[in-house]
Parts: C-alpha cells; structure tokens; sequence
C-alpha cells in the first residue's frame, strides 16, 4: 500500500558494492540503516569469493529524521577485511536511551582484545564509538556434551510490542557440524540481561541448514512468524 521505491545511497565509485543492510526505528522515532561498504581498484582483480585485500572497508551508518525523505551519512567505521566484519546489519536495534546495541562475532574478529565468542557493543553516539563487549548466555550443554557455539550467529535483535527485546541466531549442536538449533533470547532491560528461550524441535527442523540466517516478525497476537533460508527445496 502506497509503496514507493527510492536509492537513499550510492558507494563514493561506480561499479559500487554495499552489501548486509540493517534498518531499525530509533527511540525518537528516526530512522536508521547499516550496511558494508567496500572501495577501491577494481581493474585486474581476480574473482575470488570475499576477495576484499587492497579495498578500504566501513560499516557505513545513515540516518533520516524525517521518515526517509533524506538521510544523512550518521557514521563511517572502517575495517580491516572480510574476518573482521563486527557487526550484520539486522543485528542492530535502537535503545530507549536513545543509543543502538549490536550483535558481534567475536570469533571473527583478527583480534586478541576482543572475547573469541557473540557479545553485545552499545552505541551511545549514533555508532561512531561502541563500548565493551557484554557477553551473553552461553549455549546450554547438549546430548553429546557438546557445549555449542553461536557460530555465524546472533543475526538479528528486534524489539517486541511490549518493549523486551528479541535477540535470534543459531548455535550448532556438534563439532564442525552445521547450525543445528535456533537460539531465542529475551531481554527486558534493553540487553542488560538476557533470558535464553528453550525450543523443541522435530523431524525436518533438524535438517543442516535449517535455522541458518533466519528472521521473525512478531503478529497482533504475540505469536513469531518466521522466515528461512532453505538449503534443500525439498
């Protein structure tokens, strides 16, 4: 209804590539967007996957004051290459106090200094600077007595009607397996604290793959529709 479509930004070069985009509402009602940006030659490259070496990396931040008339360029936090990408767009998500909480996977990060494991970073200046790591629950012990990590995860932070916060991702459930659960989280302190939500899973949802990258919206009535990427059509 009433859809329009509109190019808010464009990389500083063309051919340009911005990739892994996040919108969230902040608490004054602006609009935000995160994505990654890379820059740089691109004559006499090879076609490699992820193939980011000579490029000038960022996580580029916008924002809108006026419901996305205009954007502003908000933030610009340059990287180092494809490990060491901090934070997915959807892993972000406005906080009361008027900063934004993010999601990050330490363990890609070339870096000592930082947790090797998921953990929350908050931003308190529209992501020009993020704070310590704060470390979320660990996966609880499985069947196997795998502990389990969040792999590639958590993914997403949403904030739910009533205002808790909903963290989503993934945790695999064996060594060098694929993602095996979904992880659910809660939060009623804007991510002081965290409340992890048990799951029961059966038949297909166990599939390789099955959880990986997925997303929800919460409906009227409190219930999760979910989305998924899936490997096998079948």
């Amino acid at each position: 209804e009433d859809y329009q479509r509109k190019i808010i930004y464009h990389s500083p070069q063309t051919p340009g590539y911005t990739s892994w985009v996040g919108a969230w509402l902040m608490s004054d009602e602006s609009l935000m967007v995160m994505f990654h940006q890379a820059t740089g030659p691109t004559a006499g490259r090879k076609v490699v996957d992820y193939d980011y070496s000579g490029l000038t990396l960022a996580n580029v931040y916008l924002r809108s004051t006026d419901a996305g008339a205009t954007w502003t360029k908000a933030a610009e936090d340059l990287f180092r290459g494809p490990s060491e990408r901090p934070a997915w767009g959807g892993s972000h998500c406005g906080l009361a106090n008027g900063g934004i909480i993010r999601a990050v996977d330490g363990s890609q990060l070339p870096s000592n200094t930082v947790p090797r494991k998921i953990f929350f970073q908050r931003s308190l200046d529209l992501g020009k600077t993020w704070g310590p790591p704060e470390i979320s629950p660990e996966p609880k012990r499985t069947t196997d007595g795998y502990t389990g990590d969040y792999g590639d995860c958590l993914t997403r932070v949403r904030r739910l009607h009533d205002g808790r916060l909903l963290a989503t991702g993934a945790r695999k459930t064996a060594p060098r397996s694929d993602f095996g659960a979904p992880v659910l989280m809660f939060s009623s302190d804007d991510g002081v604290t965290w409340s992890p939500q048990a799951v029961r899973l059966s038949g297909i949802q166990t599939n390789a793959g099955a959880w990986e990258e997925w997303d929800c919206a919460e409906l009227p009535s409190g219930d999760l529709l979910g989305v998924f990427r899936r490997r096998n059509p079948a």
